[in-house]
């Protein structure tokens, strides 16, 4: 019974450190410079593709991959800091997250089918956010 506390304190005291190492979160990028400089450019990249029929060559699946590793990320940072405004935003980029996580998978396994239901879910989650925060 010593040894299960004494391993239990250990792992909570490293789990502790773990998390005291990591830096304070602060924001540098708009969402304005996140969309335009990031968004924009790799929703463009896989929109167009999407209009080709899908990844056709195993460069393009890489590609694919790579851009919603990125748009899973940004997807992310959107949630984080002073940049959420209310609920339509925050479901907009938990939306954007998964279905860029979903095309990141489908892109590494090469399913086309998986991929274009992926590409059409995270365009639902711009559209989700954008119905009330798109600026003209």
């Amino acid at each position: 019974m010593k040894t299960f506390f004494g391993m239990a304190i250990a792992i909570l005291a490293v789990c502790g450190m773990t998390f005291a190492q990591q830096p304070a979160y602060e924001a540098k990028a708009s969402a304005h410079d996140l969309m335009s400089k990031i968004v924009r450019p790799s929703n463009g990249e896989i929109g167009a593709m999407r209009k080709a029929g899908g990844p056709m060559s195993d460069e393009d699946w890489a590609a694919s991959a790579a851009t919603a590793a990125i748009l899973a990320e940004v997807g992310q940072v959107l949630q984080m800091g002073d940049r959420p405004k209310d609920e339509a935003w925050t479901d907009g980029a938990q939306r954007l997250t998964a279905g860029a996580t979903s095309l990141m998978a489908a892109s590494k396994s090469k399913n086309a089918e998986a991929w274009t239901a992926a590409a059409g879910e995270m365009g639902q989650g711009c559209r989700t956010c954008h119905k009330v925060h798109r600026q003209q």
